[in-house]
């Protein structure tokens, strides 16, 4: 299986953080609490290289802290990124804040950044990456 790497700039405003659970890593660190309270866009994907690969989800939301804290969760519906999160694998979080962005706004950009990101999850790639 090769890597779909995610194209990632520091000229485009997006942050990447390194995103830590305390009950799915080794280590039980936390990085939920770094994240804005505000409207945006997120993707998670692997690392692969220290370098952000094969996305899994791709996601607006009004609370992105929420959000992301929301997939770890019982309540998550795709059992696939469930899963994933859950898993000791080491995750990263792109994100965009588009603080003053309306539902329809933050539609486009997801969709946009489903066709850069192309986001896929399945059981032979949470085995292996």
């Amino acid at each position: 299986m090769d890597h779909q790497f995610l194209l990632t700039e520091p000229t485009t405003e997006v942050e990447v953080l390194l995103l830590n659970h305390p009950d799915y890593n080794l280590d039980k660190s936390d990085s939920l609490g770094d994240l804005p309270e505000s409207a945006g866009v997120f993707a998670v994907c692997g690392r692969v290289n220290g370098k952000p690969a094969n996305c899994r989800v791709v996601r607006s939301a009004d609370n992105i802290k929420a959000a992301v804290s929301g997939l770890f969760e019982d309540s998550e519906k795709d059992a696939c990124v469930r899963e994933y999160m859950r898993s000791i694998k080491t995750k990263l979080l792109i994100y965009k804040e588009f603080p003053e962005a309306d539902q329809q706004e933050l539609e486009k950009y997801v969709s946009e950044w489903q066709a850069q990101y192309d986001p896929q999850c399945n059981e032979e790639l949470n085995k292996v990456y």
